[in-house]
């Protein structure tokens, strides 16, 4: 009985820190500006978030959502993935987690009417 209080004390003291880090993330915004090129950019307070953070270009779909491709945010945390050729669907383009640094973000989903 005493093992089993201690192990749910250190779950809880992990669940504590852990929570504690994401907390102390930067929040992240992603914005598409040009949906022929899937062009835009990254913002947050902490350039650390913006200065090449990994953006992903994803497909909305029933279940798992498909991954188009990947860029890496310039200084400015601008990126563009140079007119992918995207099937009609509806996409978007997401940030990853810098787990305790940067909180992941997502940008609006566009739809795509027209072979591209």
């Amino acid at each position: 009985m005493k093992f089993l209080k201690v192990l749910l004390a250190a779950l809880a003291v992990a669940a504590i820190a852990a929570a504690t880090a994401w907390a102390g993330e930067e929040p992240t915004t992603v914005k598409v500006t040009n949906q022929v090129d899937v062009a835009g950019k990254v913002i947050s307070a902490d350039s650390f978030c913006t200065n090449g953070r990994k953006v992903v270009l994803m497909e909305k779909r029933k279940g798992k959502d498909d991954k188009h491709g990947t860029d890496d945010a310039d200084g400015q945390g601008k990126f563009s993935f140079g007119n992918p050729g995207l099937d009609p669907g509806r996409y978007y383009v997401r940030a990853k987690r810098i787990l305790g640094a940067c909180a992941p973000g997502k940008s609006d989903v566009f739809r795509v009417s027209n072979a591209g």
